[in-house]
């Protein structure tokens, strides 16, 4: 199997039915959609969100999590053993402005492709690569095709390892390729599915904040810090 690494001991917490078997990768991502309900942008998100599975009924989940980490780190000597989940925090509020943001872009898709469109029309003859809400919805898009595929054949290149902006070339050449196939219909009918996956994703995110924010003092600035921007950021919106 590809990229089969045993399970950590927080896994099999979380997953006693596969014991101490090999699980691959994308195992791993199916294992992330059943639960929670989105697909990890990247391997970094994918590590951790799979590792916060074990600590998912108790209370204060992530961190506790976060303390057996500070745990590992001090007993390995580290001259800072609390910059590592310091770090760790500031990534859940990253993923969650980034679900977001993702999110808000296929709105404002979801408006622009309106009742309107002739629905057969390809996507090219409608807009430009540079649309708000195509790359979101092109990552959703290659994500779902990773996990339906377990592999990337069909895809051309790793989505976890892609930046999905309009400064990646390599990225809008393979937009400008998709948008010569996809028809306005196509893409009307699963934007919705694209939305909910970012919407699962902020809220995992946003509830590990939470959680940090009662249950770990030492991190409640950062988790505070993280979260108000969070809640500006949606108040900017109305």
């Amino acid at each position: 199997m590809p990229d089969s690494i045993p399970l950590s001991e927080h896994e099999q917490l979380r997953l006693p039915e596969m014991g101490n078997q090999q699980i691959d990768r994308f195992q791993r991502i199916e294992v992330l959609s059943n639960i929670e309900g989105f697909l990890p942008t990247t391997k970094r998100e994918q590590v951790e969100a799979l590792s916060l599975q074990s600590f998912s009924s108790k209370r204060g989940g992530a961190a506790k999590h976060l303390a057996e980490i500070a745990i590992h780190q001090n007993k390995t000597n580290m001259e800072d053993p609390s910059r590592t989940t310091r770090s760790v925090t500031r990534e859940y509020a990253t993923w969650a402005f980034d679900a977001k943001a993702s999110f808000d872009t296929l709105q404002t898709l979801d408006e622009a492709i309106n009742e309107e469109i002739n629905p057969e029309l390809r996507l090219n003859r409608v807009f430009k690569p540079t649309q708000e809400g195509l790359l979101s919805f092109m990552r959703w898009y290659d994500l779902s095709q990773m996990r339906l595929d377990k592999g990337f054949n069909n895809i051309g290149y790793d989505p976890q390892k892609v930046e999905y902006t309009n400064s990646n070339g390599g990225i809008m050449f393979y937009l400008a390729e998709a948008m010569e196939s996809w028809r306005v219909q196509q893409v009307r009918r699963k934007i919705s599915l694209a939305q909910e996956h970012e919407t699962q994703r902020f809220e995992f995110w946003i509830e590990r904040l939470i959680e940090i924010e009662e249950h770990y003092p030492s991190l409640r600035n950062i988790a505070q810090e993280g979260l108000s921007k969070l809640y500006d950021s949606s108040s900017d919106k109305k």
